[in-house]
């Protein structure tokens, strides 16, 4: 049954894509047919992505039939980010003030914790602590980086084809998932949603994902993360802890956090998209689309494997500073062969 649950989540994720691809081209074609150029139009749809989207909940509604695949709570969790898609695909038509999507996050991330009852133990040097202070303080550190992480998703786009990165991080993601949980964690199955959109969304690109979706990942693993990192810290547990989805997500977290911090010491204003991220400035410095996309690829299997490598060692407290920091190292090596590249250059100055 799940193998067939598989090919019908790939086929349904190609379709639905493909379908919004053929209704943008025939919108297209309708508006323009007194056009009397004869010049090849590229057309390239924004929110073919939702492909994803949906498959992906449908087949979560599915699994909840089976509760070691998908425990209701966490379903639940789940509806609050399909008003996230709704609000961001609104906000596409009306333009909402810069704030609106950052209200719909927050809020979104609050209803998944409180419907989760939060984090409640924090682990450190070994220890899991539960006091009514740890306890507060890391939900609301859990609250701010899991809104930083939908960002992160919307954030790290740019260049034709990029959206395929993003689906590339979130199939390692499944992978490791199966490497860790590989009974009761239903986010591999995000792997036939991913592979029907890659199928056209690779340089060149037919389709764009669109940040609805972007965040839609973002939200997803931010929920995973809360339930998983909980539930790792029972004593046998299949659960995953969150500085897997870290370490995984650690190529686009990386660069959009470094580009933010660029810009406030240079006085930019952060509030508006912005050219200067790393893979961005990449591709200025000369590479090409498909090196740039190779280059990010690399970097994404680099964290695969780091994580990997995490799952064959027990004692996790020392495992998790020493892959941390080679992470950071690997990621700020990059960093630094970017600048070399193609210095930052502030906004005020283009």
């Amino acid at each position: 049954m799940l193998i067939i649950l598989f090919f019908i989540a790939f086929v349904l994720s190609w379709a639905i894509a493909r379908f919004v691809r053929r209704r943008a081209i025939a919108a297209y074609q309708q508006t323009h047919s007194s056009d009397s150029q004869s010049q090849p139009v590229r057309i390239l749809p924004e929110g073919a992505g939702l492909s994803i989207v949906v498959t992906w909940f449908l087949s979560c509604a599915v699994l909840t039939v089976h509760n070691d695949f998908m425990p209701f709570e966490l379903f639940l969790a789940m509806v609050p980010g399909l008003f996230l898609v709704a609000a961001i695909v609104l906000d596409e038509y009306k333009h909402f003030p810069p704030y609106f999507r950052l209200i719909v996050q927050m809020a979104s991330i609050a209803c998944a914790m409180y419907i989760l009852g939060g984090v409640n133990a924090l682990t450190i040097g070994g220890f899991i602590w539960s006091t009514n202070v740890s306890i507060i303080v890391m939900n609301i550190l859990s609250f701010v980086l899991l809104t930083w992480f939908i960002n992160v998703f919307r954030f790290y786009d740019g260049i034709d084809g990029k959206e395929g990165n993003l689906a590339a991080v979130s199939v390692a993601i499944c992978v490791t998932a199966i490497v860790f949980a590989p009974k009761s964690n239903p986010i591999f199955f995000l792997i036939p949603c991913v592979a029907g959109f890659l199928t056209r969304n690779w340089h060149p690109a037919r389709y764009l994902m669109g940040d609805a979706t972007a965040s839609f990942l973002g939200y997803v693993f931010a929920v995973m993360g809360i339930y998983y990192q909980s539930d790792h810290l029972v004593a046998g547990s299949d659960g995953i802890p969150f500085f897997v989805y870290m370490i995984i997500c650690f190529v686009p977290f990386f660069d959009v956090t470094y580009t933010l911090i660029r810009r406030i010491i240079a006085g930019d204003n952060f509030c508006v998209p912005t050219k200067n991220h790393l893979y961005q400035r990449l591709l200025y410095s000369g590479f090409s689309h498909r090196r740039v996309i190779f280059v990010q690829l690399l970097l994404c299997a680099l964290m695969l494997v780091l994580t990997l490598i995490y799952s064959y060692f027990s004692d996790i407290t020392e495992v998790t500073l020493f892959l941390g920091a080679d992470a950071l190292i690997i990621m700020g090596v990059y960093a630094l062969l970017v600048e070399g590249r193609y210095p930052y250059v502030p906004e005020s100055k283009k």
